[in-house]
């Protein structure tokens, strides 16, 4: 299937069909080792679809268009050996391939953008090669933040104990990067409170030590989950039933801190499953001075506010 058919199904069917069918073909390629014969068939007229996609306006693109465009273009560069950002990111990943486990080192990594206003990273064994997935968001970040997800994902792909120190690592460049971006610095601190108290426990708890994440109300009113820690996008979101002025102010200390503690003491994987919440993490939990407090209230009380619909 040649590029000049690619071209029409651009002017036709638009930006993402085209997305998929060349990634549909670059997996065949990964599949079958024919990557080199497929960069032979597209080499004669790859320069004249790249000067076409030149052309689309940025601006009138939606997120979507923008992620596929992206891909498009740094596939067509991949499969020529040429320069270009994606194909850049793409050397990272397969630079930092040393920290996955054996079984999965020698296969081929393919890097793709997804669009989207949150900040999402994923990775994934598809057939006979790994996928990674990362934010468009992220796309202009420094080199030393995908360095530093390239060894979180692969750690995760392979199933092992991530470790601290690649943990606070990768969230110490996330927030570096979250600071200078005006985008997203916008959805940091939208309440004062939560930043507060998340510095008053950090300092109290963890020697002020912790990497500090986004910290937020749900938008997500649960009847079950009072919080919960994101570890890709390093964000802690509350259920913002619990800034209702009837509940206690060491109940929301309680579940801030409860969320804290995964940032302290990550999940680890044992025997193929995931462990959040062991021994050892029921032990610090119990370490916050009104935990006794704050549980009984929630047992106690907060099935009755979800009757009486506490929502702000």
């Amino acid at each position: 299937m040649g590029l000049s058919f690619y071209m029409m199904r651009y002017r036709i069917t638009g930006i993402q069909k085209l997305q998929n069918q060349l990634f549909t073909d670059i997996s065949v390629g990964l599949e079958n080792g024919g990557l080199a014969l497929l960069a032979r068939k597209y080499g004669a007229i790859c320069d004249r679809y790249l000067r076409m996609s030149r052309t689309v306006a940025w601006h009138e693109l939606t997120v979507a268009s923008r992620a596929a465009l992206l891909n498009i273009e740094g596939w067509l560069h991949w499969l020529q050996g040429k320069d270009h950002r994606f194909v850049q990111l793409q050397r990272i990943f397969e630079s930092q391939r040393v920290v996955l486990s054996p079984r999965f080192r020698k296969l081929p990594i393919l890097l793709k953008i997804r669009p989207g206003e949150k900040l999402y990273h994923s990775i994934k064994l598809v057939g006979h090669f790994i996928l990674v997935e990362i934010s468009l968001l992220t796309f202009e970040w420094n080199v030393q933040y995908f360095e530093a997800l390239a060894r979180l994902l692969f750690q995760k792909l392979s199933r092992r104990k991530i470790p601290r120190e690649i943990l606070h690592q990768f969230y110490a460049l996330q927030e570096e990067e979250l600071s200078r971006s005006p985008r997203m610095a916008a959805t940091v601190g939208s309440d004062p409170r939560l930043e507060r108290l998340f510095d008053e426990l950090n300092h109290a708890y963890f020697n002020g030590k912790l990497p500090k994440p986004r910290i937020k109300w749900s938008a997500r009113v649960g009847r079950r989950q009072l919080g919960y820690y994101d570890q890709v996008k390093h964000e802690i979101g509350i259920n913002p039933l619990l800034r209702h002025p009837e509940v206690p102010w060491y109940v929301l200390e309680n579940v801030v801190y409860h969320e804290m503690l995964h940032i302290y003491y990550p999940p680890y994987i044992k025997n193929g499953r995931r462990v959040q919440h062991d021994r050892k993490f029921r032990a610090l939990e119990r370490q916050y001075v009104h935990f006794e407090k704050a549980r009984r209230w929630i047992k106690h009380h907060f099935p009755q506010h979800l009757k009486r619909g506490w929502i702000d």
